[in-house]
């Protein structure tokens, strides 16, 4: 079980690493293997696991993750995954700037990039049917609390707008999703 959440954890960091990574794999000149070198050699886990589920809705269609919830820091950032039970490839990420998850209860901007201190980027996957699918947060998709108690982390989220990956949402998955759901994790 642990391998897997692993390994789903390094897909989803490894996919939102084509979008935006630390200047150590900007370089158009570093290769597919040198990429996951560096993803290997700077991915550690962050505390101790807990649960969480997130629903995305897309028009009439309801898509749920449901399962355990974790974090992990990678190339400077860390990220916090729920992977559903049932097919682990299916996963929500909230990613956040730094190394640390938070000590005190903090509010972030939902935004299309974590460049910011204050601000986290989230995505859905989705593998239906041979099929995926894909959505992510854009700026100005709302704020999100992670919960700071002790050494607990909880964060409950709802209608968050993810906008879908046009190269690989079909009808009907090919519209804005609206995200709500919880977890709950261990520093």
């Amino acid at each position: 079980m642990k391998k897997t959440f692993f390994l789903a954890i390094a897909a989803a960091i490894g996919l939102s690493s084509c979008e935006s990574s630390p200047d150590k794999t900007k370089s158009e000149n570093i290769s597919v293997e040198e990429n996951l070198k560096n993803i290997e050699e700077t991915t550690a886990e962050k505390g101790s696991a807990g649960s969480g589920i997130a629903t995305a809705r897309v028009g009439d269609q309801e898509i749920k993750v449901e399962g355990v919830c974790g974090a992990v820091t990678s190339m400077g950032s860390t990220s916090i995954v729920i992977n559903d039970k049932n097919q682990a490839s299916n996963a929500f990420t909230i990613s956040f700037q730094g190394t640390e998850l938070p000590a005190a209860t903090k509010t972030y901007t939902v935004g299309g990039e974590n460049e910011k201190d204050d601000e986290v980027k989230i995505s859905f996957l989705n593998f239906k049917d041979n099929n995926m699918s894909s959505w992510d947060s854009k700026k100005g998709a709302g704020t999100i609390t992670l919960e700071v108690n002790g050494s607990d982390i909880k964060c409950t989220f709802n209608d968050i707008s993810l906008e879908p990956a046009q190269m690989y949402n079909k009808a009907p998955l090919d519209k804005t999703a609206k995200l709500s759901g919880q977890f709950s994790l261990t520093r």
